[in-house]
């Protein structure tokens, strides 16, 4: 199961890159205060800029501030939960907090076996560039620290299962509709997943695997909202987005997209007209949608909503309003998603890949 970070400051006893394409600087956006200030902010001889207008220069840069403050006080209080559950557990059975972990977390943590060993140095070998007899001390060290993690972990969350914990501490969210753009998943899941993307932006594309992943690790309870986001750095950008409007209309946004995504270049008119042909799509009917600027505006929609939620690259994901900015990696989606189901009263599915080899740093 998953450890958390903070695990290891719980007793004495426990001691032991560029991910978006950019575009510039955001349109307007509808956001407060992030701290305390006047309203007008200044004056320029007889006209003011009041403090939403400043907000609005800033979107991206408060959004990640509050993002940074909510981070920091929500592992600050599951650190202090877990404490406060520790300590009235070894108040219960009279012993030290102390005492409770050597009880329950050291005494139980198996020394590693040498197949352990041996499976965590084969799996960094390269890295490591030593032989196995001279780090083979540390891997020891590190997988007694991993159990020991671990095994702090399902205490805590046994003793979280049957205490009376609820946590008021709300994330930053920003108001985003899922409009009536594509979408794969039913509209009432959990979880509404909504992506800004541009087809012409590499980290887009590196994005569609982990938005695969996710889907199959959470079926029904994650709804994946796709809205257009076409930067002006990308020459064919735009028209990439009305076409896939216009697969849309034949029911086959998803397919198109993929092909899209798959060959990010050329994207000129008769090459989207190509492509339309590659998934199944009607030429003559797909063709005319194109040409005459049918989802132009739609698309400039997407823009503009996502300008006025803070949008200024991609790609940019807003999971229940919460936004993740750029080609993250698959965990950060999955911390946020699981806090969101807890949220909602749903489990989530169990987590795949389990008992795979650790990767750890070089000894």
């Amino acid at each position: 199961m998953p450890v958390r970070r903070h695990l290891p400051h719980l007793a004495p006893a426990l001691a032991i890159g560029l991910s978006a394409c950019a575009g510039g600087a955001g349109g307007p956006a509808a956001s407060s205060s992030f701290d305390a200030a006047p309203d007008p902010v200044a004056r320029v001889g007889g006209r003011t800029i009041a403090l939403s207008d400043l907000d609005a220069e800033v979107a991206a840069e408060l959004a990640e501030a509050r993002r940074e403050v909510h981070e920091a006080r929500a592992e600050a209080l599951d650190a202090m939960i877990d404490r406060r559950l520790l300590e009235e557990e070894a108040e219960r059975r009279g012993v030290s907090v102390d005492d409770l972990l050597r009880a329950e977390v050291l005494e139980k943590v198996a020394e590693p076996t040498e197949d352990q060993v041996r499976a965590v140095y084969d799996e960094n070998a390269e890295r490591i560039g030593k032989p196995i007899e001279e780090v083979q001390g540390p891997i020891r060290d590190f997988l007694r620290q991993q159990a020991a993690q671990a095994q702090a972990a399902t205490f805590v969350s046994g003793l979280r299962a049957t205490a009376d914990v609820r946590i008021f501490l709300e994330p930053p969210r920003v108001e985003v509709s899922g409009d009536d753009d594509p979408r794969l998943g039913p509209a009432d899941a959990p979880v509404t997943l909504i992506e800004f993307t541009d087809f012409q932006c590499p980290f887009c594309g590196r994005a569609q695997g982990t938005l695969k992943e996710l889907r199959e690790r959470y079926g029904d309870r994650i709804s994946v909202v796709a809205r257009d986001f076409p930067l002006p750095i990308h020459d064919s950008a735009h028209l990439a987005a009305e076409a896939a409007e216009c697969a849309d209309d034949q029911g086959r946004y998803w397919e198109y997209r993929e092909r899209l995504f798959a060959d990010p270049q050329g994207m000129d008119r008769d090459d989207l007209v190509a492509r339309a042909g590659d998934v199944g799509l009607v030429i003559d009917r797909f063709a005319t949608c194109l040409d005459g600027g049918t989802h132009a505006a739609e698309v400039d929609a997407d823009v503009q909503a996502g300008s006025e939620a803070g949008v200024t690259g991609t790609p940019t994901f807003f999971i229940n309003g919460r936004m993740l900015a750029g080609a993250q990696p698959l965990e950060a989606f999955v911390k946020v998603i699981d806090e969101e189901l807890r949220r909602a009263g749903v489990g989530r599915p169990e987590a795949k890949g389990a008992g795979e080899a650790p990767k750890v740093a070089t000894p």
